[in-house]
């Protein structure tokens, strides 16, 4: 008796996901269970009946290949036992294009869906070839994200912060900030931003507080200039203490004829020149930055500047195209940057310094216009690489760029002379290897070029900020930083130990190595016993008291450090961990 034929499996037209929980599909790519459910992958599958392969040992039945020949097929159409419908191959495609992030592990979890013999179809090669090139794409990702990770060779990973409604460059301390410690930032930040936190609380405490601190300094505006002055012990003090810091390196006066407009100003019955006052008031707010330790003459210093900011904001126009509203101004920008009123903005307020002195012709040597005295002459160069200064020094601080170029001027570097020489008119310079008030001056200036260069490099739009550019722009800047100082150790200094070379050597090293800190902050950094200082020489206390480049060059040092040492525990897979260096956590401590 024969036995009966089996029926059939009716062959599977919903999803894996539909047919186990048994609901209806529509049969889509992916389907709308899937969709609901969020289910990564919606495959078909299709089966073969368990007693498929026996019928086709013994004879042929449905969904089996006959052994008799079969209908005409194309050439890439071989016979199978089992048949990979349109659709499921389709779906199977599709779903591996549309999953581009996912594993090679995950793909492949498809495999076993399909016969032995059914990788030799079409479709399976189509889906082998999708497999190939998604190793390919997965690949080339991976060596993208670890050329842009930090410490890599492709610095161009920062280019400007936004906060508020300031754009920060690159040379912007802020910059190496967001990116050292963005994990930090993202871990405090829910914390900032949820108004019922104690974080959130003590930063509006913070802020109140700060707000009224400042609100108590500043005075009415506008703050018309009085005759008023302080005692002449503490003025001499505070002239004193500008003429042996700051003007060593920006030189700005002619120290002889400050020193004698300053006696005439406490004769008796003197009427003095109202422009000069507020000349000297902004001398003795940049002196009074470094006074004392703690900045008792904070205070009136904020009220000085005031006056010089009234003083210059009178709609006089032409009145103020004059040598000595050229020496207020910068005096303004110096006090400003080193008292903290609005130093942020000093990259603006330099524009508009820039700009008069350009009008004026200061970027053009003195032998290129109609004669002038040497005195003339060598104060309009003076001044003119001060402005030069400036504008490198707040393009640095802003992370603004330069908006200048070696092209825009051609006026010659300060000559080597003293102040007192400056009245001969048959003076010659000192020889190079003699130290002379504008020595440093003259130095800096030499280093101008690389300094200018590193700024294009990092402010500037069209940058690409390519790591071999940057380091090309270090070897530069390195050249320009030895030879100054081979300059500045071979000339003989007359002064000896006074602290007035001392203090100008030491700033000429800070402005240098602000420009390798934040040339090589998106790449990263490259005796135990702490060195000891002085709490009461010049620059420690502008370091500690005042605003402007010294203090953040203190605080950006500190935060490579930082960043350095927290780098160093991440990449640490050691058994036990070694101990971080106590030097460098001293100074993370003293933040």
């Amino acid at each position: 008796m024969t036995e009966p034929e089996r029926r059939r499996r009716r062959p599977a037209v919903s999803c894996t996901l539909c047919r186990r929980r048994k609901i209806r599909c529509n049969r889509e790519s992916p389907c709308n269970n899937c969709l609901r459910s969020k289910n990564e992958f919606c495959t078909y599958e299709s089966f073969a009946s368990p007693g498929s392969s026996q019928r086709a040992r013994t004879g042929p039945g449905v969904g089996a290949t006959p052994l008799r020949p079969a209908e005409p097929r194309g050439p890439l159409e071989p016979p199978s036992p089992v048949s990979l419908d349109d659709s499921s191959a389709s779906c199977k495609s599709s779903t591996i294009q549309a999953l581009p992030s996912r594993s090679l592990k995950d793909l492949t979890t498809l495999n076993p869906i399909l016969p032995p013999q059914a990788d030799k179809g079409p479709e399976i090669a189509q889906l082998k070839h999708r497999i190939d090139q998604l190793e390919q794409s997965l690949s080339l990702t991976k060596r993208t994200r670890s050329r842009h990770s930090f410490g890599s060779a492709d610095i161009n990973t920062s280019r400007s912060v936004m906060h508020k409604s300031r754009l920060f460059g690159r040379s912007h301390w802020v910059n190496g900030v967001v990116m050292w410690f963005r994990d930090i930032f993202e871990m405090i930040e829910p914390l900032g931003l949820s108004e019922g936190s104690k974080a959130f609380i003590t930063m509006r405490k913070c802020k109140s507080l700060a707000r009224v601190i400042k609100a108590r300094r500043v005075p009415a505006w506008p703050t018309a200039p009085t005759p008023d002055l302080p005692p002449k012990e503490l003025a001499d003090a505070l002239v004193e203490r500008y003429l042996s810091t700051m003007e060593t390196v920006f030189r700005v006066l002619h120290v002889p004829t400050f020193k004698r407009d300053y006696a005439a100003v406490w004769a008796p019955d003197a009427k003095p020149d109202p422009a000069f006052l507020v000349q000297l008031k902004l001398v003795l707010a940049i002196g009074a930055a470094s006074h004392d330790r703690v900045f008792s003459l904070r205070v009136p210093a904020v009220r000085w500047v005031y006056e010089g900011h009234t003083w210059l904001s009178t709609p006089e126009f032409k009145r103020r195209l004059t040598v000595q509203s050229l020496q207020t101004n910068i005096l303004l920008i110096l006090a400003r940057e080193f008292v903290g009123i609005d130093e942020g903005s000093l990259w603006i307020s330099f524009g508009s310094l820039f700009r008069a002195a350009t009008y004026m012709g200061l970027h053009r040597d003195p032998v290129y216009l109609p004669k002038r005295s040497l005195f003339a002459s060598e104060m309009r160069r003076r001044l003119w690489n001060t402005i030069l200064e400036l504008a490198v020094w707040t393009s640095l601080s802003s992370g603004g760029s330069p908006f200048l170029s070696l092209d825009d001027f051609d006026t010659r570097a300060p000559g080597n002379y003293d102040d007192d020489q400056l009245t001969l008119e048959d003076a010659t310079p000192q020889p190079a290897d003699h130290f002379t008030q504008s020595s440093v001056a003259i130095a800096l200036r030499e280093t101008f070029p690389a300094r200018l260069a590193v700024l294009k490099f990092l402010n500037e739009l069209s940058s690409a900020g390519e790591y071999d550019e940057a380091l090309r722009l270090d070897a530069k800047l390195r050249a320009a930083y030895k030879t100054m100082g081979h300059s500045l150790r071979a000339q003989n200094t007359d002064q000896g130990s006074s602290e007035t070379p001392r203090f100008a050597l030491r700033v000429a090293d800070i402005l240098m190595n602000r420009y390798f800190a934040s040339l090589h902050a998106a790449s990263g950094p490259a005796g135990d016993e702490a060195v000891p200082y002085d709490m009461d020489d010049s620059l420690t206390r502008l370091t500690m008291c005042a605003s402007g480049p010294f203090r953040i060059a203190a605080t950006y040092s500190s935060l490579m450090i930082a960043a350095e040492l927290k780098l160093q525990r991440r990449e640490d897979d050691s058994v036990s961990s070694a101990p971080p260096r106590p030097d460098l956590l001293a100074v993370v401590k003293t933040l």
